[in-house]
């Protein structure tokens, strides 16, 4: 089979991410602002679910999402305000097939390689002092979770400073339940034809037949990549399950002959798909782990209707394994909405401890829930928070400071907004 990769019409390329019109162009930027303190702690930023594309053949790395460019405005405004790459600043992309306790292993192995990077060579890079002893953690979405997998677990040795958690959804986003029991990916932001042709270009890099590396690459662009989906992230995306809803949220609910509700299904709690992870991880002596960081920021928005609950109906089918537990109806009403991000709710990606910790001391760590909306006056989805310039300034004042969170003006750094960024093509092939 001849098949030439350059000839693949661009309108079969933007089915695969056209849903996301973002670009990579760089603009020109004067010297950089002094916006940094004498001394920092280098800052890792860590993506969401299908924010990376993976290293093909290692078990760590990869990249950024090259394609989309989510994150570009984020990582171009630290190096704007003076964070170095490789020197300050670090990305951490990660096999999103995997689930948030290998994950969050990784994660610290990543951390404990960048303390061991030496502070002299940084300075020939870097016009601040670079203190390698700790490091800021930026998670975005489900990367939230990735960094409390690591901080809560018994490999931290208190390596981190500050901990911001963006659009993360710390007891779960429902959304996931459309992909675990349904297959369905839009919910959670990407549609499921883009899906498979993702998960196609992912096994494509991976393959080491140079003849059918190309051959599923070439369908995968085509929108070709025939995948079930269900089966695929119930079974090989262990991370799909990690960002369920906890049981006890009653996620799935019904409602009986004369309209009341009910927790489906009937005479069982829950009775549905549980994340466990997660319940375990937010269990109090659990979240204690997490006063071993300074700061705890939870950067959220509440513009948007987003799904807190689902109504379903009993349609067991044993032939078809689709929504064994609860078939979602549509549209859904008004009461399975909160307030949120079109993903993850309010009441997800917030923290509210109590004063004292299981063990009856106080807790130490400061935790400040903001939300971006209502600072930048946008209606900002799960995607915009993180990428468009005004929340993303408001990040970059957080992160330049060790105190307060003071945005960035415009005149220091005013990057595209995600709606002028087009995709990057290149790196499908790359």
């Amino acid at each position: 089979m001849n098949i030439k990769l350059e000839k693949i019409p661009r309108p079969d390329i933007q089915k695969l991410i056209g849903f996301l019109p973002f670009s990579h162009q760089v603009k020109q930027v004067a010297p950089t602002p002094q916006v940094l303190p004498e001394v920092i702690y280098p800052v890792v930023v860590v993506p969401g679910f299908l924010g990376s594309w993976p290293s093909a053949f290692a078990e760590d790395g990869g990249k950024l999402d090259p394609i989309t460019g989510i994150y570009t405005n984020l990582i171009e405004g630290l190096e704007r305000i003076g964070y170095v790459q490789g020197v300050s600043l670090f990305a951490f992309p990660y096999d999103w097939r995997l689930g948030l306790k290998e994950l969050g292993m990784r994660l610290g192995r990543e951390i404990k390689r960048i303390q061991h990077l030496s502070s002299a060579e940084a300075q020939k890079r870097s016009t601040v002092k670079v203190n390698y002893s700790k490091v800021d953690l930026l998670g975005h979405s489900m990367g939230g979770l990735v960094c409390r997998a690591y901080i809560q677990s018994n490999a931290y040795a208190g390596e981190v400073s500050r901990l911001a958690l963006v659009a993360t959804p710390n007891f779960g986003a429902v959304a996931a339940y459309y992909g675990y029991e349904g297959g369905e990916t839009s919910y959670i932001g990407v549609p499921t034809a883009n899906a498979k042709s993702m998960i196609g270009l992912l096994e494509a890099r991976e393959c080491r037949n140079l003849l059918n590396r190309m051959i599923l690459t070439y369908r995968s662009v085509r929108g070709q990549a025939k995948y079930d989906m269900q089966a695929y992230l119930s079974q090989r995306t262990t991370a799909v399950r990690d960002l369920l809803p906890l049981g006890r949220a009653n996620y799935l609910y019904s409602r009986n002959e004369v309209g009341e509700e009910k927790i489906y299904p009937f005479g069982s709690t829950p009775g549905y798909p549980v994340n466990t992870i997660l319940e375990r991880m937010n269990l109090p002596e659990q979240l204690a782990r997490l006063d071993g960081v300074e700061q705890i920021y939870c950067f959220y928005s509440n513009a948007h209707n987003t799904r807190r609950r689902i109504l379903v109906e009993d349609r067991y089918n044993e032939v078809s394994p689709l929504y064994q537990h609860g078939f979602p109806l549509n549209p859904q009403p008004a009461e399975s909405f909160a307030p949120g991000d079109t993903i993850v709710t309010q009441a997800s990606a917030c923290f509210e401890f109590s004063e004292r910790k299981p063990d009856g001391t106080l807790w130490q760590v400061e935790v400040v829930n903001v939300a971006l909306n209502t600072i930048t006056g946008k209606a900002l989805d799960h995607v915009q928070i993180v990428g468009d310039p005004d929340p993303v300034r408001y990040l970059l004042g957080y992160l330049a400071q060790r105190t307060t969170a003071t945005p960035i003006t415009p005149d220091i750094w005013d990057g595209l907004s995600l709606a002028k960024r087009k995709p990057n093509y290149l790196p499908l092939f790359v």
